[in-house]
């Protein structure tokens, strides 16, 4: 009887040691040293042909964003994780349906990395289609896969062209929640007199937190003139951190892939008078 006690409690010791072996090789990913945030935006042909109308041509351009750090003490405890510290001097690829192509290092900005289809033509936005990203600095490769995402739809302006009282807060609303936003708005010259795009690691990694948006309140002095006004909007759906999207050696709990298609819409600020039927 104790021989059998004994092998019962060799057998449940092996098994709490196997599972502890399980629990310490998959918590190697949450205390990875090194993150990194993809940021992958486009849209499709069609996105523009509404604008058309309004004498606005040209194509919205595909960008992809990569931000790759080392983190503070390995862990993401802090509010901002990264040390402050980018990677400088890693080679970054992106490879799409239509080829692999190579990412440039923003010198401003250590850390960060991009490419957009004004680069290179080639690089598209296709909703559905597979993007990897491929990473390689110090001798190590990391890599993220992440699905591209489809286009939100606006509930808020309901109308193209719908008119907006100058100088007020503009309201814009989509159908379903989303886990980022990017936003800019342009005015009748082209300017971009707005948008919410990250400037460097952290300020990108904070903006990766967000979650569950459904709204965007623009302030009233971008509309302060009248005129017509062009919004572009990029709902982002954050991919799965999984072994199957995301290479074990870096931080699961900081690094994210987010992608969006996006959609444009016009306000005008003056109003436009019917023309009576003949």
């Amino acid at each position: 009887m104790k021989r059998e006690l004994f092998s019962v409690a060799v057998a449940v010791l092996i098994s709490i040691l196997v599972a502890s072996c399980a629990l310490l090789e998959d918590s190697a990913q949450y205390l990875a040293p090194v993150a990194a945030e993809v940021v992958l935006l486009g849209a499709p042909p069609e996105a523009m042909d509404t604008l058309a109308q309004y004498g606005i041509s040209g194509d919205v351009p595909t960008s992809v964003v990569v931000a790759i750090g080392r983190l503070t003490d390995g862990s993401a405890e802090t509010s901002s994780p990264f040390s402050g510290e980018g990677v400088s001097g890693a080679t970054v690829t992106i490879t799409t349906p239509d080829g692999t192509f190579d990412l440039e290092a923003d010198e401003s900005n250590p850390g960060l990395y991009g490419l957009t289809s004004l680069q290179e033509p080639a690089f598209k936005y296709s909703v559905g289609a597979e993007y990897t990203v491929n990473i390689n600095f110090s001798g190590n490769d990391y890599w993220i896969k992440l699905v591209a995402a489809d286009a939100i739809e606006l509930e808020s302006p309901s109308e193209l062209g719908e008119y907006h009282a100058p100088g007020t807060d503009l309201a814009l609303r989509w159908a379903n929640p989303v886990d980022n936003l990017v936003a800019a708005v342009f005015d009748a010259n082209g300017n971009e007199v707005y948008d919410n795009l990250p400037r460097d690691l952290n300020d990108l990694f904070e903006f990766l937190t967000q979650s569950d948006i459904s709204s965007l309140t623009l302030p009233g002095d971008l509309f302060a003139e009248q005129q017509m006004y062009a919004i572009a909007l990029s709902g982002l759906q954050r991919g799965a951190v999984d072994e199957a999207h995301v290479s074990t050696n870096l931080n699961y709990l900081v690094t994210n892939a987010v992608s969006g298609a996006g959609v444009m819409s016009v306000v005008t600020t003056y109003e436009i008078p019917e023309i009576p039927e003949q």
